[in-house]
């Protein structure tokens, strides 16, 4: 008797997928274009900064590049490079005082 049962039900259920209208496939035309951020930086501004978080040591490095350019959160960073949030805290923090510090001295002690 259950197997009757379930030979009816799953029967049921597969015409009631076939009555249903198929889903038309789309095409690519029109799918909208995935929206891109502007970007109104300098080029040579971004260059110069690329250039100097290239120098930074690698922890570091990987630390800004991942809270600045990736736009993670602390706990993601923590969590990618397995160190605890306040390892990636310091790290940021040394870093940035590098770069201010280079940069200082790049542009002749002068700050924007």
């Amino acid at each position: 008797m259950l197997n009757w049962l379930r030979k009816v039900t799953w029967r049921l259920c597969i015409d009631e997928i076939r009555s249903r209208p198929a889903l038309k496939p789309v095409s690519l035309e029109d799918v909208a274009e995935p929206a891109i951020r502007v970007q109104d930086s300098d080029p040579f501004l971004a260059e110069y900064l690329r250039g100097m978080v290239s120098g930074l040591p690698e922890g570091m490095r990987m630390a800004v590049l991942l809270r600045y350019q990736e736009e993670m959160e602390l706990s993601e960073i923590a969590n990618v490079l397995d160190v605890p949030i306040n390892t990636v805290k310091s790290r940021l923090q040394r870093a940035l005082a590098i770069l201010r510090e280079r940069i200082s001295r790049r542009s002749g002690g002068k700050q924007a």
